[in-house]
């Protein structure tokens, strides 16, 4: 779960296990591991639950650019209306430097994993402490394995996107309320034996 919502195979290369999560490290502000017995709030979860809380976008304008060996990174957070908003994206770049690389020497193989996921929250408080946040998770993954003669070639793309908003009502010592309307789509596209395309 991100932020009370349920998540649909949010993993970067799925084709190789998925190893790598669609959230950006960056947004993280809490996580909490509950193996076994869990609350019912968590649904029908087998093996246990995996809640991920994202941090609360601050008023102050602040932005992140970030690389490394396997991804570059944009954030940045800041105000918006009376509230505040966190946004992060990335961008895998194994595709490019393995380019480059056939370039300089070239092989009769292409190996093309790309990722990209983009995250984006607002929050606004709302009269009483009730609190206002709106949502959305996009990933998209693509891999090209082609080599010639070889007739497990593969060609895939899974794309995933979800939008919620979360309704919070004021604290209270009695009930405590929450509304979360949602609407996303997962589509996973996996061709394998066709050569050249």
């Amino acid at each position: 779960r991100l932020d009370g919502m349920e998540l649909y195979d949010p993993f970067h290369l799925q084709d190789f296990g998925g190893p790598m999560s669609a959230i950006e490290p960056s947004l993280v502000g809490g996580a909490t591991l509950l193996m076994g017995a869990y609350p019912p709030s968590y649904g029908a979860a087998g093996a246990g639950v995996l809640d991920i809380r994202t941090r609360r976008p601050t008023r102050e304008k602040r932005a992140l650019l970030g690389l490394d060996l396997l991804k570059m990174m944009f954030a940045a957070e800041g105000p918006v209306g009376d509230g505040a908003y966190l946004f992060a994206a990335r961008r895998g770049y194994v595709d490019l430097v393995l380019g480059i690389v056939d370039a300089i020497q070239p092989s009769d193989e292409q190996f093309r994993p790309r990722y990209t996921d983009i995250y984006t929250k607002i929050e606004h408080p709302l009269d009483g402490g009730a609190k206002l946040s709106v949502s959305s998770l996009y990933a998209r993954d693509t891999n090209l394995i082609d080599k010639a003669g070889d007739a497990d070639d593969l060609d895939s793309a899974y794309e995933n996107s979800l939008t919620w908003a979360r309704w919070r009502g004021p604290p209270s010592a009695r009930v405590d309320v929450e509304v979360i309307p949602y609407v996303g789509y997962a589509t996973a596209d996996r061709i394998e034996g066709r050569l050249d395309r």
